[in-house]
């Protein structure tokens, strides 16, 4: 995603938003991302993925569809760390069977879709706060946050990323219910809105025609902004 927007100097620059993880970092393979997650988490592997990989999403508003449209850019920072530091993990090793979702507990379909609340799910699990995923993203976010250079900021960012990657092959429930609830906020920030006010969403950010009450800032979970013109 490109966006065009006039800088202090009142020149037009080009921002190139990327997804996170999109660029591999230098000296971060997946294997040692995940370990790195495993030291603090233990997380339990499955015997067999019940289910394909659930991906991240990348929508657009077919109002906006082949036009140049001002607009409003705001990129949520480390979207997966923020629901390991913010919200309650399915507790795998606890399975509850198919049924309807209760109260503190997750569901899930066959494909690995979510369920909530009130409706049938294939496999179901409880929920319960688990402080070890909010160490780990803590930990390498700030990390990251105060890398001496771009090559070890990378390094920390892959580390953030790839993690939840490797877990497709160790733990499917888990990375689905990572993504998945990432996926969740985005949907449910841009349902918030009118039909015209969103032009596009993705895993991480979303671009509107109206600015948002959206906390910008540096920590987890809190968003980068830019202004300017997109075309779709």
């Amino acid at each position: 995603l490109q966006l065009s927007y006039l800088n202090d100097e009142g020149k037009y620059v080009t921002y190139t938003a990327r997804m996170d993880g999109e660029v591999d970092p230098p000296d971060t393979s997946g294997g040692y991302a995940f370990s790195c997650l495993q030291k603090y988490c233990h997380i339990p592997k499955l015997p067999v993925p019940p289910f394909h990989h659930v991906g991240a999403i990348n929508e657009t508003n077919p109002l906006y569809w082949s036009k140049r449209t001002p607009a409003y850019y705001y990129d949520k920072n480390s979207a997966y760390s923020d629901i390991m530091d913010k919200y309650p993990f399915p507790v795998t090793t606890k399975p509850l069977g198919d049924g309807i979702v209760e109260r503190d507990q997750i569901g899930f379909t066959y494909n690995g879709d979510l369920c909530f609340e009130g409706e049938y799910a294939r496999y179901r699990f409880p929920l319960e706060h688990d402080e070890n995923y909010r160490r780990f993203a803590r930990h390498y976010y700030e990390l990251k946050a105060n890398a001496s250079n771009e090559d070890e900021r990378a390094k920390y960012k892959g580390i953030l990323n790839k993690s939840i990657g490797c877990l497709q092959n160790h733990n499917t429930f888990i990375r689905a219910y990572i993504v998945g609830m990432t996926n969740k906020v985005m949907r449910d920030l841009r349902d918030s809105l009118s039909p015209e006010q969103w032009i596009m969403i993705n895993t991480d950010a979303i671009v509107t025609t109206v600015p948002l009450d959206l906390k910008v800032g540096k920590d987890i979970g809190e968003w980068k902004f830019k202004q300017g013109t997109i075309a779709l």
